[in-house]
């Protein structure tokens, strides 16, 4: 037997597994006091209230006074699954399944470990446990003797020892733990019923009945116990070793891939000739979320208990960040050292080199390896998808020159490598300085640009569920890793490089001054020159730096180059689509970066300077560094957070949470794949349901619906008291700094040499644009930066509005988050 089959087999040898057709049918029960079943650790984890799928959990009996376990000759422990009814369970799984519906008992004889049960449940779902308390037959004829005698009077029942009672919730200390047993007691049959319905004068007796929630914990990878961090990483690495098919044979499970097939698939499904399918849209989380989940299932090939670990950065921020050192002293913590994922302060400080590729060497991922071809890794992923679509288009991107980011054309001689500023050799493992920004460049991002607690409890007060899709997405969640996590340095940047005398702004000025004053230029620079210009093949690159590709940035009008590079007029250059509809996320994204790739370019004087990063860089191919998952599954877990406010507090409702009646308001759609009732890319996410056909492409809605809360395989497991209680530990805490701001951008200019906050600028020019217009507040926030005529800028994307750019706080795009809610 492989391993994956057994690991859908084993139990723990304390039990006898048999199997029960009908719990109810079987025995004649007479149902006494209710007990509890309650959890008392699954795998290593305590105080729990769910099982973990493939993990021994352990359960203990607890009865109710007046029941004396001392009077049964055994108990029967009872284990059945209770599948959804409309849920399709994989072919895969049939077998497993049939056995779990049929279910397991076990007869265990009174002795003082009789209260505690061991068993390793198989299948994310609920289970029904039950306990079965068995009494000889002659005691029970005495018993009914008596109660004949007394007629309607029951008997007074003799309370329990207190030492027969497990107390709940509390560990079993080990000399209670019952013993391992090389052979498994012999199976109790089913008494046989006489023709009155009795059953051996009703000897049976339900001691107590639960419902155990299984499913797999998502817990933050530093609450994963020594066993389950040592487990994923060796998973991880499995993935990167081996091939799909060896995989696959290896571990007898069809969802084994080799880890680079995620990473082209990230990449691949960019590029589909509607829009990208991954990004850019209201989706963009949830596309994450899909394909995650097909690692998930990969991983779980591997070690069947594994399930998706998250990075709870804010945590890390509120424990570690001392504004005094700045960004360094994110290091502090050990996620970046060597017991997790390493490339911290061996990598942080400059090296003499300046071609130094800075691999990650430390961590449990040090050395991770970098493919070195892009051949024959789209055949890697046949299974996956329809294999006549998406093989084509992956190869089309891979290898046929469709894309023109490549750091070189060559398929058979170069990895998955972009136009960046680097050696061509320093492509072997991969590599990061984490939390470095140009030396203390980076501290200007830390208050406003990495996730606080203030500013998870700032997602959840937007005003619907679009508005928190698009937050978690911003470069202030999402975004901010694929910066800090990865580092940006050299590219032909130092203190005194200065900005050309032909930019239309800070002429003279350091680049890197530019980027202190203004934190949003760095934004800027970072990401609006890195993705579809990049992709376009609108610049090339050598170590020494970037330059214009003047071939394609002429035929495609790159940075308005046919234009002598003035304003541009035409927002649709260089690079569009059909399905770019003004009002939605994708025509949003198009825009600005053809907009504010010009701006980095000649209004701000970057020109084709670009940061050298580390793979987990500003791209789609980003995931060739293993803490790219813990980040992603992090902003999953704000997503899921998210919709739970929305349920408890405003009362929307799964599988959508309005966002239906948003875009039906809107009447804009999001580009095709990206609309909640769209058949997406992805199918095989989650279980089909009665009346679907297995096997096809899933759209969001049934997605969203099979990750509601009471129908999710998983669970977060969120240690973190400031994420789930905030009122009661932060909001009135003087340690309290409002994640709702506003920050004035773009409209600070109008007050140059006035000493105001950024907040009252934000307030007085709402107000002079509300009495100038004769409009009411909502009218003058929903303005576009662009169309305010005194502003003098109307190149601006239509993505830099007042009301979710500018002025957020006064323009209630989220509510304050410090103090009384105004």
């Amino acid at each position: 037997m492989s391993q994956h089959q057994h690991s859908y087999r084993r139990r723990n040898n304390i039990m006898m597994a048999f199997v029960i057709a009908s719990l109810a049918s079987a025995f004649c029960l007479k149902p006494v006091a209710a007990g509890d079943i309650d959890i008392l650790k699954t795998g290593d984890y305590e105080d729990t209230s769910f099982a973990e799928p493939h993990k021994i959990t352990e359960l203990s009996l607890v009865t109710e006074d007046g029941v004396d376990l001392a009077n049964f000759s055994d108990v029967k422990w009872n284990v059945v699954f209770v599948p959804v009814e409309d849920e399709i369970w994989p072919d895969y799984l049939q077998e497993v399944l049939a056995e779990e519906v049929a279910g397991y008992s076990i007869a265990v004889p009174i002795n003082e470990h009789t209260h505690l049960f061991s068993h390793t449940f198989t299948l994310p779902g609920n289970y029904k446990v039950s306990a079965i308390g068995s009494k000889p037959a002659r005691r029970m004829s005495r018993q009914m003797e008596s109660q004949k005698e007394k007629a309607t009077k029951a008997p007074k029942q003799t309370k329990a020892p207190k030492e027969t009672k497990a107390p709940k919730q509390t560990k079993a200390p080990k000399e209670t733990k019952a013993p391992k047993q090389t052979k498994a007691p012999k199976e109790t049959k089913a008494p046989k019923c006489e023709k009155t319905g009795s059953c051996d004068e009703n000897n049976l007796f339900e001691l107590a009945s639960s419902n155990i929630r299984v499913r797999y914990a998502r817990r933050d990878v530093i609450d994963l116990s020594p066993s389950d961090w040592d487990k994923y990483v060796e998973a991880v690495w499995t993935l990167k070793e081996l091939s799909s098919e060896e995989g696959q044979r290896r571990f007898d499970c069809p969802n084994f891939y080799n880890i680079d097939v995620f990473t082209a698939m990230h990449g691949s499904l960019s590029h589909d000739s509607r829009c990208d399918q991954n990004h850019f849209s209201l989706m963009q989380e949830n596309a994450h979320h899909a394909w995650m989940t097909l690692l998930e299932k990969a991983l779980q090939c591997v070690h069947a208990s594994i399930a998706m670990p998250f990075y709870n950065v804010a945590k890390d921020k509120r424990k570690y960040f001392d504004p005094t050192i700045g960004a360094r002293s994110m290091l502090d913590s050990p996620i970046f050292g060597p017991d997790y994922y390493g490339g911290g302060s061996a990598n942080f400080d400059d090296r003499d080199d300046l071609y130094d590729p800075y691999y990650v060497e430390d961590g449990r991922f040090a050395n991770f390896p970098l493919r070195q071809n892009r051949t024959e890794l789209c055949d890697e992923s046949k299974g996956l998808f329809d294999d006549d679509t998406y093989i084509p288009l992956c190869k089309s991107i891979l290898e046929e020159g469709a894309y023109k980011g490549w750091r070189n054309d060559d398929p058979t001689k170069s990895g998955l490598l972009v136009h960046e500023p680097r050696d061509d050799d320093s492509y072997k493992y991969v590599s990061a300085r984490r939390w470095h920004i140009y030396g203390d460049v980076g501290d200007i991002l830390m208050p406003n640009v990495v996730p606080s607690h203030e500013m998870v409890n700032a997602m959840t007060s937007t005003r619907d569920v679009t508005e928190q899709f698009k937050y978690v997405a911003s470069p202030k969640v999402h975004g901010y890793a694929h910066k800090l996590m990865s580092g940006m340095w050299g590219g032909g940047i130092d203190e005194s490089t200065l900005i050309p005398p032909t930019s239309q702004l800070n002429k003279g000025v350091p680049i890197l001054e530019t980027f202190r004053r203004k934190s949003g230029l760095l934004v800027a620079f970072a990401w609006t020159d890195e993705l579809s210009t990049r992709q376009a093949g609108c610049y090339q690159c050598t170590k020494e730096g970037c330059t214009v590709n003047f071939q394609i940035a002429t035929e495609k009008n790159c940075y308005n180059i046919n234009n002598n590079f003035g304003v541009p007029q035409d927002r649709t250059q260089p690079v569009w689509s059909e399905y770019a509809v003004e009002g939605n996320q994708w025509y949003k994204f198009l825009e600005q970066m053809n907009q504010a790739s010009w701006m980095k370019f000649a209004l701000y004087g970057y020109g084709t300077y670009h940061a050298n990063s580390g793979t987990f860089g500003r791209h789609e191919w980003a995931n060739q560094d293993p803490i790219f998952y813990v980040h992603h599954a992090f902003t999953f877990l704000l997503n899921d957070f998210g919709f739970s406010k929305l349920v408890e507090e405003r009362g929307e409702v799964p599988p959508l949470y309005g966002i239906d009646r948003v875009l039906e308001a809107r009447g804009v759609p999001e580009c095709p794949g990206h609309n909640p009732k769209d058949v997406a890319v992805y199918k095989n996410i989650v279980r089909y349901k009665t009346g679907q056909e297995v096997g096809e492409y899933q759209t969001w809605e049934h997605m969203l619906d099979m990750w509601s809360e009471g129908r999710r395989d998983y669970e977060w497991v969120i240690n973190d008291e400031f994420i789930t209680n905030y009122d009661e530990t932060i909001r009135y805490d003087d340690s309290c700094v409002d994640g709702c701001v506003d920050e004035a951008l773009i409209i600070l200019n109008d007050y140059r040499g006035i000493d105001i906050t950024l907040e009252e600028m934000c307030q007085d020019f709402v107000g002079k644009l509300q009495n100038s217009n004769n409009i009411s507040k909502e009218e003058a926030c929903a303005y576009q930066l662009k169309d305010i005529p005194a502003l003098g800028f109307p190149f601006l994307p239509s993505q830099f509005d007042l009301f979710s750019y500018s002025c957020k706080k006064t323009c209630g795009f989220c509510s304050n988050t410090c103090g009384d809610i105004e």
